[in-house]
């Protein structure tokens, strides 16, 4: 199925993002450590989607779709196991969406510019890339559940 094929890609983006922002972290690159560990969750938050062979937004935030997906159209379908984390990992998402604007571009502040580097510290870049990790360790596991189910429900 090309939704199991493009979900697949997805999360392995979603890995090598992850370990580019441990590379980022390791080198105290702290808003590239930022950036590429929201590219990393949302990679993974997409590949969620995608296995449930739901379309997503080519934008940067997909917390909100996943969330509706997962516990509106599909709560019934899916292990509560599964279920009870997506708001945990919804807010993260969005948290890391927020940061990305900030690690992006120079703040502008009482007329001074302040450079990305000096809006973020270790501190935020080691949560974001430990967020980034729980959302792609979830999602690998949802995705191997849901094909597990997928599999046994076409078989029967």
């Amino acid at each position: 199925m090309i939704s199991d094929k493009e979900a697949e890609i997805m999360l392995q983006k979603a890995k090598r993002e992850l370990r580019t922002a441990k590379r980022n972290l390791e080198d105290k690159l702290y808003p590239e450590a930022v950036f590429d560990a929201q590219r990393a969750a949302e990679k993974a938050i997409k590949a969620a989607i995608r296995i449930t062979g739901h379309e997503y937004a080519k934008d940067h935030d997909p917390s909100g779709l996943f969330g509706r997906i997962m516990l509106k159209e599909l709560k019934d379908k899916i292990p509560e196991d599964f279920l009870k984390e997506v708001p945990r990992l919804g807010k993260a998402m969005n948290k890391l969406a927020k940061l990305r604007l900030l690690v992006e571009y120079p703040l502008e502040s009482g007329g001074e510019i302040i450079p990305p580097w000096e809006q973020v510290d270790r501190q935020t870049a080691e949560k974001s890339v430990e967020s980034a990790e729980s959302i792609i360790l979830w999602v690998k596991k949802f995705i191997k559940w849901w094909k597990s189910a997928s599999k046994n429900k076409h078989q029967k």
